[in-house]
Parts: structure tokens; sequence; C-alpha cells
């Protein structure tokens, strides 16, 4: 899986974004929304992405994204880099 991680052009920031205060509260919500789980592909993984299903994600500024919580879903990594790639 970090092969196909190490293509995701997004991948490296991603780790220091989902840190952020301002993201972390909103991540923890969605994660217990879809009960710790990649909602494709059921996966449960330490390594939960959440992704914007409007791509307005961690390559926009804060004030730009789309953080309403039916605008998010909680992906594996192999499933987020596939939603990327399509």
């Amino acid at each position: 899986m970090r092969t196909l991680l190490r293509y995701n052009p997004y991948y490296k920031r991603y780790d220091t974004y989902e840190a952020e205060d301002l993201y972390s509260d909103i991540r923890i919500k969605v994660l217990k929304r879809d009960d710790n789980k990649c909602i494709k592909c059921g996966e449960n993984t330490k390594r939960l992405h959440v992704h914007h299903i409007d791509g307005n994600g961690q390559h926009y500024d804060y004030s730009k994204m789309n953080n309403n919580m039916n605008n998010l879903m909680t992906l594996c990594g192999r499933c987020h880099v596939k939603i990327h790639h399509d």
C-alpha cells in the first residue's frame, strides 16, 4: 500500500493536514459516523482518511473547504488513491 500512496500527490501533505486542530474534530466525527471503516471496501485499518466528496480537500485553504459532514467520507488509503486517479 505504501507504493500506491507514494504516487498520490496529496499524501505527504495529508499527514500534516489531518493533525490540524481545525480539522481534527470534524475528522473524528466522520470516522465515528462511518464506524471507523472505509465506506468503499469495509477495511478498518489504523490509517483511515477522510475524503472531501466535492474535491475541496487539503490542497485548498481551510476557508474554501466544504467540511460539512455530508461532504465527507471515510476511506482507506488504497480506496482514497483510487478515487483520485479515476
